[in-house]
């Protein structure tokens, strides 16, 4: 299979997977109101926002960069796969770009997902898209969870998220991170409240601190505003990116994306006489775990450059000598440093 048919194949499942288009319970309303909701983080329904309700995307301006608005999910599947390209591109351009991550309630409820249609009406519905998913993308991920214990929502993560958030930019993401791998790698419930402490504790987070901001209403407001705002910018599924140039306008990219086109667009966004040098990679793999504590051999070749052969012979020295730990899972082996004590 080409790398094109490999991400029009992933665009497809996306859609059929994660469709995402906010609207009120009553289907028969779905057309009228689908370009100005708002989002009931309780209910998971839209309603009207006032008609005179745009988005000025120059809001979003940061500086001289570009901005990018990505709209996520912590369960969504699509956004675990393109780790990877995402990873590299964050490393090679990020002195380019503001990159802004927003939530946009994938599974507010079952209820409310099987009205929106697409095909998934319940969780087992979900498992053998996460299987291939897995197989085709090289980022493990484990179906059975939608068998075992099934997720009932994705806000609990989401707040979650935004709790940390208190603890500064960073740390949200190590801990977006760590949540993902409890639940795509060690099939982990992350709606339940232990299992979300668990990724605190592995993000490094004040776990009490977490704790209190996760059940405030102040969280709660802030996951709010961010779906008002993917309703607003018609955002229909998961991931997807807002590139927003320094006068305003912007491009959508949506669904799995290959590097090139990540690269492709900030290049457009940039201008035309502003001199680009990207960062590019020098060191062995292992250095890398300096700054990541678990990659799998997917993450290490967009990230090295390296070719798989390669990188897979290097690995299994390190692995060999006792500096890497490989960690298999469904789809892959990861790999973290052996700290040894």
């Amino acid at each position: 299979m080409s790398v094109m048919q490999f991400f029009n194949l992933q665009l497809l499942l996306i859609g059929l997977i994660f469709l995402f288009s906010c609207n009120n319970l009553k289907r028969t309303k779905m057309t009228s109101q689908k370009k100005n909701l708002h989002c009931d983080i309780n209910t998971g329904v839209c309603s009207s926002l006032p008609q005179d309700f745009k988005v000025d995307f120059g809001q979003f301006q940061a500086s001289d960069k570009v901005k990018i608005i990505y709209f996520t999910d912590p369960i969504c599947s699509a956004c675990w796969a393109i780790e990877p390209q995402l990873r590299k591109f964050k490393f090679e351009y990020g002195q380019y770009f503001d990159l802004e991550y927003r939530l946009g309630g994938l599974l507010p409820s079952w209820d409310v997902l099987a009205q929106r249609g697409g095909g998934i009406r319940k969780p087992e519905d979900v498992a053998p898209h996460w299987e291939h998913m897995g197989k085709m993308s090289g980022m493990s991920m484990d179906g059975d969870i939608w068998y075992e214990d099934p997720l009932d929502s994705s806000y609990p993560p989401s707040l979650a998220y935004k709790a940390a958030l208190n603890q500064g930019k960073e740390a949200a993401l190590l801990f977006m991170r760590k949540m993902r791998e409890l639940l795509f790698l060690e099939g982990k419930n992350i709606t339940h409240e232990v299992v979300l402490l668990q990724a605190a504790k592995n993000a490094d987070l004040d776990e009490e601190q977490w704790l209190k901001d996760y059940k405030s209403k102040e969280v709660q407001q802030q996951l709010e505003e961010d779906l008002t705002l993917g309703a607003s910018m018609s955002v229909r599924g998961f991931p997807s990116f807002y590139f927003v140039d320094a006068k305003g306008n912007y491009k959508l990219l949506y669904g799995v994306q290959s590097y090139e086109n990540f690269e492709k667009q900030l290049l457009a966004c940039l201008e035309p006489t502003q001199a680009v040098l990207k960062n590019t990679f020098k060191g062995q793999p292992l250095d890398l775990f300096n700054c990541y504590s678990l990659l799998n051999s997917k993450e290490l070749q967009y990230l090295t450059n390296w070719k798989e052969a390669e990188l897979n012979t290097y690995l299994s020295g390190q692995v060999a000598e006792e500096k890497l730990i490989r960690k298999p899972y469904k789809f892959g082996d990861f790999y973290e440093l052996n700290c040894k004590e």
